[in-house]
């Protein structure tokens, strides 16, 4: 029994060392295996080294046939764009960009020109590009995973047509492309970040710095303008004219009319002295454009007095009858009724209170001048007696069983008082007559005035 229970004791110390032997031989496989000197990393250096030097072989080749075929006379840009193309045709490049030495894709004009070149397998290899020797050499220390792409997306903003998205390289300054959008009678403007174009407005060919996916809008400028009509003191209305912007167009003839004044042109702005344009004068817009009607005064026809109350006169009106024979008439009114002073004149308020114009002084009766007749203020004819004045004529009235004379001043309760007789006789002497009320036309609920 002893001799069986020592060797079962041998047996079971073989078996840990076995497995202790196992377990070291496996963690050297492991060793060996991973790690950055591991058989696996070895090998996935390999592989990368074996892709590095066929895509640098590759390039080379194409960079050393450019060379050779290059004039002397060639251009820095026609050097660029040919070495460009002839790596972008390899069916392992995914993209090409020229870019300076710090990814902002320009090319300066003295410093070297970097393409950095991406693989469809995720890396990056850089060119550098000589200005102005025009040679081209790869950055042999430089074969790394792609960086982060961005995403810029190209909203028509209510347009029409077709931009394809951009991917650039975290980090980079993308050249915003060209305009495909088309809107009618709109033009582009240029690329922004809000529908709306409130913040800035990036023309095409711009660089913009990316850090992140963003989507640019287009932005329209309608091509059709306005050009509106004020009457400017005139009255009537004029339908404005839509006009594509830039072209050119004759204007709309003038029906605006003004009381006392003749149509003179139109300008840009109300007092006038701005530009100015004729009626019915071709001009070329672009921009909305509101166009103020000016004015010239004139004497106020006989027709206008009778269909126009003088509601924007700020002065009463002088006019003449078709004899000559003077009238006045006030602000606010207008001829009521007749077409000489001989036949009798009444004017009109807006209310329908009407006053008869009562002539006074040479009044003609032809157009010619030649018959005519003198009408004579004899009612306030007063004499000076010293420095009282005397009534004249029919200066005393009798109302309701008392008598009234006119007077300057009231001697007693049964006198009235004129007021201003002089200035009255000088007006009527000035103006060739004065107004009376004609009470029985004014409408019931009119104020006499």
């Amino acid at each position: 029994m002893k001799g069986i229970k020592q060797e079962r004791a041998i047996t079971l110390i073989a078996l840990v060392i076995t497995v202790i032997v196992l377990l070291i031989l496996a963690g050297v496989t492991l060793i060996m295996l991973a790690g950055n000197n591991g058989i696996i990393a070895k090998s996935k250096r390999a592989v990368i080294q074996t892709k590095k030097l066929q895509y640098f072989e590759e390039i080379k080749l194409e960079i050393y046939q450019e060379q050779i075929e290059r004039q002397e006379t060639a251009k820095k840009e026609v050097f660029i764009t040919s070495i460009n193309n002839r790596i972008n045709q390899k069916d392992w490049v995914n993209s090409t960009v020229k870019c300076d030495e710090y990814f902002e894709q320009k090319v300066n004009d003295y410093e070297n020109t970097i393409l950095l070149i991406e693989t469809k397998d995720n890396y990056e290899i850089i060119v550098e590009i000589d200005n102005v020797t025009l040679t081209a050499k790869i950055r042999e220390n430089y074969f790394e995973i792609a960086k982060e792409k961005c995403q810029i997306l190209y909203d028509a903003n209510s347009g029409n047509g077709e931009i394809q998205k951009q991917q650039i390289r975290k980090g980079f300054y993308a050249i915003l492309p060209s305009n495909y959008y088309t809107k009618e009678n709109y033009k582009f403007v240029g690329w922004c970040r809000d529908k709306e174009g409130k913040s800035e407005i990036y023309v095409e060919g711009s660089r913009l710095k990316i850090e992140e996916n963003i989507t640019l809008y287009a932005i329209w400028e309608s091509e059709i303008v306005t050009i509106t009509f004020n009457a400017n003191g005139g009255d009537g209305t004029m339908t404005s004219v839509n006009v594509k912007k830039d072209s050119s167009i004759k204007l709309t003839p003038n029906t605006f009319a003004r009381i006392g004044y003749d149509f003179l042109n139109w300008t840009i702005d109300a007092n006038g002295t701005e530009t100015s344009y004729k009626d019915e004068m071709v001009i070329t817009v672009n921009k909305d454009i509101e166009l103020f009607a000016q004015w010239k005064a004139r004497d106020i026809t006989w027709a206008e007095c009778k269909t126009e109350l003088m509601t924007k006169q700020e002065i009463n009106t002088t006019m003449y009858d078709g004899y000559g024979n003077k009238i006045v008439i006030p602000a606010g009114f207008k001829i009521a009724l007749g077409n000489y002073v001989t036949e009798g004149i009444v004017i009109q308020d807006a209310k329908g209170n009407q006053f008869v114009w009562v002539p006074v002084g040479k009044i003609y009766k032809n157009a010619a001048k030649t018959a005519y007749e003198t009408i004579q203020l004899n009612r306030y004819d007063f004499g000076e007696s010293g420095t009282t004045r005397t009534a004249k004529g029919d200066a005393s009235i009798t109302w309701n069983g008392k008598k009234f004379e006119e007077k300057t001043t009231a001697a007693s309760t049964n006198q009235a008082v004129a007021k201003d007789l002089t200035g009255f006789k000088n007006g009527v002497s000035k103006n060739n007559g004065y107004y009376i009320a004609r009470y029985e036309a004014s409408s019931s609920d009119s104020t006499i005035v």
